[in-house]
């Protein structure tokens, strides 16, 4: 961070403002990069930042810095939370996809299941071991598919992933993936 602070060289040379952080702003739009200051009072320990909403008008990778430039807070600690939201909901704009994707896996995975457990439950006595291991392998799949879905939709909707579902869908890939390299 050190990099991006005003020197008091710098500051002498008329190129910023002592203390402050350095940013260029961006020639195509002067609004940006967004710069949003907080201040300590002298007496207070703690400072407290309002919720603030930025609208973000294109696409593209988005960086948050919390950073200080007084040599005074040398050793301070921030402690804080950003929330991302996109139109459509909370996963980010390269995971949106990933939940169509998992969706139409399951709905794959449900179709070759109806086509291949009547299969194994009609020839059951002329079945071997294989097709057993295949038919858990199938149903690992879709719990696995199932849970990764609900995992996303229920992320995309509430800006948080439940534990619950993450632990399954982790334990149902984890038995899956080792009953297929038996």
């Amino acid at each position: 961070s050190e990099d991006m602070c005003c020197t008091p060289k710098l500051a002498d040379a008329g190129s910023c403002k002592l203390g402050e952080v350095m940013i260029s702003a961006d020639p195509n739009d002067p609004e940006w990069p967004k710069r949003i200051p907080t201040f300590f009072k002298r007496s207070e320990e703690e400072v407290k930042m309002y919720p603030e909403a930025v609208i973000i008008k294109k696409t593209g990778w988005y960086t948050v810095y919390f950073m200080t430039c007084d040599p005074e807070l040398d050793g301070t600690t921030i402690r804080g939370r950003t929330v991302w939201k996109n139109r459509g909901g909370y996963l980010q704009g390269d995971k949106a996809p990933l939940m169509k994707f998992y969706a139409s896996m399951l709905l794959a995975y449900v179709v070759l299941g109806l086509l291949w457990f009547p299969q194994v439950a009609q020839y059951w006595k002329d079945g071997i071991q294989l097709h057993s291991h295949i038919s858990l392998v199938i149903v690992f799949t879709m719990g696995e598919l199932a849970f990764l879905y609900f995992d996303f939709a229920y992320l995309d909707s509430a800006g948080t992933s439940p534990m619950e579902v993450t632990v399954w869908a982790i334990t149902l890939s984890s038995m899956r993936k080792a009953l297929s390299r038996l």
